[in-house]
């Protein structure tokens, strides 16, 4: 907020609240020279670095070029930085001022006295500015908003990106998070202290016992509940042994692959597959992944500070009934692919027709990733009931036409395929089994019961 009171200063010098800041802080200079001396408040303070967050990301507007350097001050939108970069040293005799470059009878740039000293580009970027009034002095501009004023959303939206742009200390590696990831979080379809939580996660600030160890807050590394490795973020949440059960049990059924996993943010990203983050699936696979991350390591805290023992299957119990009540409040959901809620838009939605007497139905669906070799084939078998025989799911499935000897085929849309739609998306990315009977995967049970098709028995 004291960013916007700086901005103000600068935008209002002649304002009587302005001049008495002047007099007692910066009496002999202007605003954006002024020094932090030994007497300032800590409003003052706090005022000087906003003034600095806005001298970072502002860029001088040029109407007479009268106040503006040429070579310290940050005028060219067109280049880095802003700042004109000589490739020779710049002479004593050089121009100093941006209005010695303007040639006022004709409103045109004459760049001849510094084209020996900077690049052909930034020459370039010269020429394409507008010049402005010779009566008008120049003015400092935010360029992040379309009006060109400071506001603290912009400056706030403006510092995240310049963070998110540096490489952040990660636990297993130095790398740049990508801005796709903060996306992912912010968007995923969850309570606003989970999405702290998965921002603090991938951020590498959670007090993990690998980061208390790092920071001499702890006498160990180890994780607590194994014993055997060093608790690191993605440890923690995805990697220790009894994390897997609450994964592979998850609505996801997700297998934990040890091998390929690198870091917390790039395994949020791989999840998705090339799929939009805004489609439902993406959105309810986000969902459950939220939720489960938040259970584990309320889990875990409990373990360490309350002596609560670990019971995986009551830590995905407990992940999965957040999942549930969340949509069931947000919205009323009709089950869809991967049981995420979807609306369905159509009136009259197509349902999933029962096969005759003596017959099965196999429903088949394909799911791809667009640009490379990955896929996933889903085929579910069922009887006039509606009760499931069997189902597949792997990456290449065998033509069997030649194995029957009546045979039919039709084409039916999504919403009558929607099982089918589930296991293919599932498969391509590795979270369903190969094949099952009697107990269809957890994300299947609300499709399957829609189409007419029992709750499997207890025990089953």
């Amino acid at each position: 907020m004291l960013a916007r009171q700086a901005w103000r200063i600068i935008c209002n010098p002649g304002a009587l609240w302005v001049q008495i800041l002047k007099g007692l802080y910066f009496p002999d200079c202007s605003f954006l020279e002024a020094q932090k001396e030994g007497r300032a408040s800590w409003v003052w303070s706090s005022i000087l670095v906003g003034r600095d967050i806005i001298l970072s990301g502002a860029h001088w507007q040029i109407l007479n070029g009268s106040s503006t350097s040429i070579w310290a001050d940050k005028w060219i939108p067109g280049i880095p930085g802003g700042y004109l970069r000589p490739c020779l040293p710049v002479p004593v005799d050089a121009p100093v001022k941006v209005c010695e470059l303007i040639d006022w009878n004709h409103g045109v740039w004459n760049l001849l006295p510094i084209a020996h000293l900077i690049s052909q580009h930034e020459l370039n970027a010269i020429s394409a500015i507008p010049i402005g009034r010779s009566v008008s002095g120049d003015q400092l501009v935010w360029p992040w908003v379309k009006s060109g004023n400071f506001t603290v959303k912009s400056g706030y939206n403006w510092i995240v990106n310049q963070n998110i742009r540096c490489p952040l200390a990660h636990a297993q590696s130095s790398h740049t998070i990508s801005l796709d990831t903060w996306k992912i979080i912010w968007e995923s379809k969850t309570l606003p202290k989970v999405k702290q939580f998965l921002w603090r996660a991938v951020s590498n600030i959670l007090p993990s016992f690998l980061n208390l160890y790092k920071r001499r807050l702890s006498t160990s590394h180890l994780c607590p509940i194994c014993l055997e490795s060093p608790e690191s973020i993605e440890h923690m949440l995805v990697l220790c042994p009894w994390t897997a059960c609450v994964w592979f049990g998850s609505a996801i059924g997700y297998r934990v692959d040890l091998q390929n996993f690198t870091s917390l943010d790039r395994w949020l990203g791989s999840l998705l597959r090339g799929e939009s983050m805004f489609s439902p699936n993406s959105r309810w696979i986000l969902s459950v992944v939220a939720f489960t991350c938040w259970h584990i390591w309320k889990a875990r805290c409990n373990f360490v500070y309350n002596d609560i023992p670990i019971v995986p299957a009551a830590t995905r119990s407990r992940a999965c009934l957040a999942v549930s009540e969340f949509w069931n409040v947000t919205k009323k959901p009709v089950l869809g692919s991967v049981g995420m809620p979807i609306q369905i838009s159509s009136p009259h939605p197509s349902h999933w027709l029962p096969p005759i007497s003596s017959y099965v139905k196999i429903n088949t669906d394909g799911s791809w990733k667009s640009g490379s070799a990955m896929a996933g084939v889903g085929v579910i078998i069922r009887k006039i009931a509606g009760s499931c025989i069997g189902g597949l799911a792997a990456q290449d499935i065998r033509f069997l036409k030649a194995s029957f000897t009546n045979l039919n085929w039709a084409w039916v849309p999504r919403e009558a395929n929607r099982s089918a739609d589930a296991v293919a998306s599932l498969a391509r990315k590795g979270m369903c089994l190969e094949s099952w009977l009697v107990r269809p995967p957890s994300s299947l049970v609300h499709i399957l019961s829609r189409d007419g098709l029992p709750c499997p028995p207890p025990g089953a």
